[in-house]
């Protein structure tokens, strides 16, 4: 959590932020423009989906803040789970504040139901709502997941079958010690490649 969050006393913009949106920095402005234009503070409420990109999120929200605030507003930020961001947005809000969210986000509305994220902002809080567009799309982004996820296998296939491949005809084409020593150095060679695929992939 930002130290400045509890410092920000006056209106705040309160921005429910997907992680995909993080590094947008073309919403970064616009959120500065409509700050300064109320003469609001900002406060990000980034909603993390998976713990392994926590590193890379905080990074982001630092660059956003900075675009944000521009050294004339103030701003800051939480990272909070995805799934529990209704009490964290109950323990940010407090009435003054205004709720900035995009069109395209929905909400648990019931057993396999949503509803957009705007309708459940009105009924459950007394506050003026800004709705964003044209920033999220969550379809793509689920197309580029299961994009990314499937080209990792694959490569993770492709190299254990490769290495697999030469390790069978350096079995059956050197003996003895020079045998051993190749095959470690195959295996050695193969981890480093998994490993390496594996970080490209997570960015």
């Amino acid at each position: 959590m930002d130290p400045l969050i509890s410092e920000l006393e006056k209106p705040r913009l309160v921005v429910l932020l997907p992680q995909a949106l993080a590094d947008n920095l073309d919403l970064g402005r616009k959120i500065h423009g409509l700050a300064h234009a109320g003469g609001s503070d900002v406060v990000y409420l980034a909603l993390l989906e998976n713990p392994e990109d926590l590193w890379t999120l905080t990074r982001s929200l630092v660059t956003l803040k900075a675009i944000t605030s521009a050294d004339i507003l103030a701003a800051g930020y939480k990272i909070i789970p995805s799934a529990a961001w209704m009490e964290a947005l109950a323990d940010t809000f407090r009435p003054g504040d205004s709720l900035v969210y995009t069109a395209e986000q929905r909400v648990s509305a019931g057993f396999l139901q949503t509803q957009p994220l705007g309708r459940f902002l009105e009924i459950n809080y007394a506050a003026p709502l800004v709705e964003l567009k044209g920033y999220y799309n969550p379809r793509a982004l689920n197309i580029k997941r299961a994009v990314l996820v499937l080209i990792t296998w694959l490569g993770f296939l492709a190299i254990i079958a490769g290495f697999s491949f030469l390790e069978i005809q350096v079995d059956q084409g050197i003996r003895g010690a020079a045998r051993t020593l190749f095959l470690l150095i195959t295996a050695g060679v193969e981890i480093w490649a998994v490993y390496a695929w594996n970080k490209l992939f997570q960015g």
